[in-house]
């Protein structure tokens, strides 16, 4: 394999080509595997480090707390949280059913570890996510429907269906 193969991946985006093509190269398993099955495996890397790449991208824009998931937490029966309602939360039907969710409860309960968590498993399955403390998405609101100048998030926020104008 050649430095220029290597270049030209690189140059058309297919980096996650890269590695599993020069381990191809150096494995001789790989030898013994006709022409679709190589192909096949390298398509298979790129797709999975394209998603990867995306995950890492969502989870970042998303500003969650880290460390919180739903596998995670708490469910014993002095914290609250009823474990159907939860699961059921984390599948992120409501998502894509444009729903909205709002976590309440005392102070230091958990509620923005809850929040999290499902932002967590909102963004494993392919979904976007952003955390926000109350005061700060009311500021982002009032900035979407253009009462104050100083935001960007306009177009983001209703577009995204988060606000009526």
């Amino acid at each position: 394999m050649t430095n220029q193969t290597i270049e030209a991946l690189g140059r058309l985006r297919l980096e996650g080509m890269i590695d599993p093509l020069e381990q191809q190269s150096r494995s001789s398993e790989f030898l013994t595997l006709g022409f679709d099955e190589r192909l096949s495996h390298l398509v298979t890397a790129e797709i999975s480090y394209r998603d990867e790449r995306r995950m890492e991208r969502l989870l970042r824009a998303a500003k969650l707390r880290s460390g919180a998931s739903i596998e995670s937490l708490d469910f014993r029966a002095s914290r609250g949280l009823d474990r159907s309602q939860v699961l059921s939360l984390a599948s992120a039907n409501w998502v894509r059913n444009h729903d909205q969710v709002a976590v309440f409860g005392p102070t230091g309960v958990g509620k923005t570890y809850v929040a999290c968590a499902l932002g967590h498993a909102a963004i494993r399955q392919g979904h976007s996510a952003l955390y926000l403390r109350y005061p700060r998405m009311l500021e982002e609101l009032g900035i979407a429907r253009g009462d104050s100048e100083t935001g960007t998030s306009h177009e983001c926020l209703v577009q995204g269906g988060g606000v009526d104008t």
